[in-house]
């Protein structure tokens, strides 16, 4: 609980689409070692492009953004 705080905190919007509405915290990649300490495998979604991710139909520009931030690499 106190690791999804901090995520909501950190990213406060969707970190694809920028919606505030129906967030909830994802984990990058379920295949991970789990570290119950850490936040930074973990992204703040909206409930619809949380179902995208989960389900791999993500347009392709979409689906870069979702890579570039998984990877540390956008400047937002």
């Amino acid at each position: 609980k106190n690791r999804v705080s901090q995520v909501k905190k950190r990213d406060k919007v969707c970190r694809i689409c920028g919606s505030k509405r129906s967030l909830c915290v994802h984990h990058n990649n379920p295949n991970e070692e789990y570290d119950c300490d850490g936040i930074d495998g973990l992204l703040l979604l909206c409930r619809s492009c949380h179902l995208h991710i989960v389900h791999h139909n993500l347009p392709e520009i979409i689906r870069e953004a979702v890579n570039k931030v998984i990877e540390g690499t956008d400047n937002g």
